[in-house]
C-alpha cells in the first residue's frame, strides 16, 4: 500500500531528523493523502496512536515480521508537544460612511 510506504517514510525522516539534529531531512509529508493529513500529529500539535496487527498464521510470518520492523521504528520517534499558536486578531476594516463612498457612473 503506497500511503503505508509513505508513513513509513515520514516515520524514518521524523527518527532521523530526532537523532541528528546537524543533519536535517525533509519529511516528505506530502507523499500521500493519509501522511498529509497526519502531518500536524508529527509536528507535535497533537497526539496519534499507533495500534499493530500481527499474526501467529505462517502464512503471514513476513508481513508480521515486517509490522513489528516498522513499529520497532515508529516507537523511537519522540512526541515533542509545541504550545498552541495564539489566535491572531483579524484586522479591523474602515467603515467608510455612505456620503463619502466614492460613486461610479453608470452610462
Amino acid at each position: 500500500n503506497l500511503s503505508l510506504m509513505a508513513l513509513r517514510e515520514c516515520i524514518e525522516a521524523l527518527k532521523h531528523n530526532q537523532s541528528h539534529r546537524d543533519q536535517q531531512r525533509l519529511v516528505p509529508f506530502r507523499g500521500s493523502k493519509l501522511t498529509h493529513m497526519l502531518q500536524n500529529y508529527f509536528n507535535g500539535n497533537g497526539r496519534a496512536v499507533m495500534i499493530v496487527n500481527v499474526s501467529q498464521c505462517a502464512s503471514m510470518y513476513d508481513d508480521t515480521l515486517h509490522v513489528l520492523k516498522f513499529s520497532t521504528i515508529a516507537k523511537q520517534v519522540k512526541y515533542i508537544a509545541k504550545p498552541p499558536e495564539p489566535a491572531k486578531k483579524p484586522k479591523e476594516k474602515k467603515v467608510i460612511p455612505p456620503a463619502q463612498r466614492p460613486s461610479i457612473a453608470w452610462e
